[in-house]
């Protein structure tokens, strides 16, 4: 759980028995979930980054998109083309999720994150996307030289998107 200027956000690292085929809504009272692929997220740092990101464009009317999932796609992703975004991050098909719990005011969160589960019929993992893969996407080819530290670049190169705002 991250506590930040925008509120509090907890990451959770989802494996859904099936495919996710619709969004579930009104799953935490008092605050929202976005969910995303896996395979867009390196860390929870990074996906609470992203948020942290998107909340903040939403409040200073510099948003890209016109919701926050969209955002935080675009804050994910460091896409700047919002289909792009979403090819990369659009959680219906997937059955590896990170679901991004968004609050203004701490919540009982082991509770949040069993409701989650329940209702997607999910378990909570510790696995996020490999570095070397999501690094790829980014268009990182070259590791010798970024050994322990892919994680950062990852979140610096999603970042960029903020200097075109």
């Amino acid at each position: 759980m991250f506590r930040t200027s925008e509120g509090y956000i907890a990451v959770l690292p989802l494996r859904l028995s099936m495919p996710l085929t619709e969004m579930p809504k009104n799953l935490v009272e008092g605050g929202r979930v976005v969910f995303t692929r896996l395979s867009a997220v390196i860390s929870s740092r990074h996906a609470a980054i992203a948020t942290y990101r998107a909340l903040r464009a939403f409040k200073e009317g510099k948003n890209l998109a016109r919701n926050l999932e969209l955002e935080v796609a675009v804050c994910l992703t460091g896409e700047r083309q919002i289909h792009r975004a979403l090819a990369q991050t659009d959680p219906i098909g997937a059955d590896r999720l990170v679901s991004i719990i968004i609050s203004p005011h701490p919540l009982d969160w082991e509770g949040v994150a069993r409701r989650i589960c329940e209702v997607l019929g999910a378990v909570q993992t510790s696995d996020f996307c490999s570095a070397e893969d999501l690094a790829r996407k980014f268009g990182v080819h070259d590791f010798s030289s970024c050994s322990g530290r892919l994680e950062f670049l990852i979140l610096e190169k999603a970042a960029l998107v903020e200097l075109e705002r």
